[in-house]
């Protein structure tokens, strides 16, 4: 079975997942598709890893190269899986800036506001 998987798109109609995505190097945005491809795949069978469980209905998407660690935070809502944000990882602690704003743009999901 292969599971639906889409980037966040504002009511604006920008897609910062996507623009993240572009400002990666080549080669980290080849792994943090493929991590996103496992997911189409998984669904919610992908564990550790490549993804694991941060607060409430928020995830993680979990891609290293180069010693960078890529994080990309996403939920399931309906039949799909939203991926809202993403971030390069520079300490040992995921930075509560970084779950704040994927679960702020969750909320706005949630409100119909995006």
């Amino acid at each position: 079975m292969s599971w639906k998987v889409d980037f966040l798109r504002t009511a604006g109609g920008r897609e910062p997942i996507a623009e993240f995505l572009d400002s990666l190097s080549v080669k980290e945005r080849t792994k943090a598709l493929r991590v996103i491809r496992l997911l189409e795949e998984f669904g919610p069978r992908l564990g550790m890893p490549h993804g694991k469980p941060i607060a409430g209905n928020l995830r993680e998407l979990r891609a290293v190269f180069g010693g960078k660690a890529i994080r990309l935070f996403y939920t399931k809502l309906k039949d799909e899986y939203i991926i809202l944000h993403g971030f390069i990882k520079k300490s040992q602690k995921t930075p509560t800036k970084e779950i704040k704003t994927a679960d702020e743009r969750l909320n706005l999901i949630k409100r119909g506001n995006l």
